[in-house]
């Protein structure tokens, strides 16, 4: 092939692409309305995660996280654990 039938190739390609036969409708079913009831669960959700008292927060020390550029440098102080409602405590591991 020479370099004038290539790019010739190249130039005259179809514009459309051939186009795919539709999908036939399998299974097609007209929309309705449920006559059914559902039921109540019987499974409870579980106690709230509700914060008794925001003074009532421990935290770990003082953090310095650095960008990594280094451009940044953001202080955090991270929760060791709060107090909840329910009277317990959710505590959480020291970050790395």
């Amino acid at each position: 092939m020479s370099i004038k039938q290539s790019i010739s190739a190249l130039a005259d390609q179809p514009t459309a692409t051939p186009s795919f036969a539709p999908a036939p409708v399998v299974g097609a079913r007209p929309g309705g309305v449920s006559v059914g009831r559902q039921q109540a669960s019987t499974v409870g959700g579980g106690a709230g995660f509700d914060e008794a008292d925001y003074a009532q927060r421990e935290y770990w020390t003082t953090v310095n996280r650095m960008s990594t550029d280094g451009l940044f440098t953001i202080q955090e102080k991270p929760l060791k654990s709060i107090l909840l409602v329910s009277g317990g405590r959710a505590t959480f591991k020291e970050p790395v």
